[in-house]
């Protein structure tokens, strides 16, 4: 089916978009003031919270999302990620030498 009144269909690659500045910034401007007005719309396919992150990934290799697969991190998840990641030796796993690892 033709394309009627001389339109023109234009895709992007992220990398064209990300490796100039002045790209980025504009695409951030559009993304932003059409969340903000309500014109740009996530479609959320569906919402896990952090313990159920194995469901989400079966649901993504799924492949029978349509929109985006949220994974809601609560207070205390975040908190514990936050020590595990700055290497807290409380909760950090220990490798063959006897150090600590994240």
């Amino acid at each position: 089916m033709p394309l009627s009144k001389s339109l023109t269909l234009r895709g992007y690659l992220v990398h064209e978009v990300l490796s100039d500045p002045a790209s980025r910034a504009a695409a951030k401007a559009f993304i932003l003031d059409g969340l903000a007005a309500g014109s740009l719309k996530p479609v959320i396919a569906a919402t896990f919270p952090f313990e159920r992150t194995v469901d989400a990934r079966r649901f993504l290799e799924s492949n029978e999302q349509l929109g985006k697969i949220v994974v809601t991190v609560s207070r205390t998840a975040r908190r514990q990620t936050v020590t595990r990641s700055c290497g807290h030796p409380a909760s950090s796993a220990k490798d063959e030498a006897g150090k600590n690892r994240v």
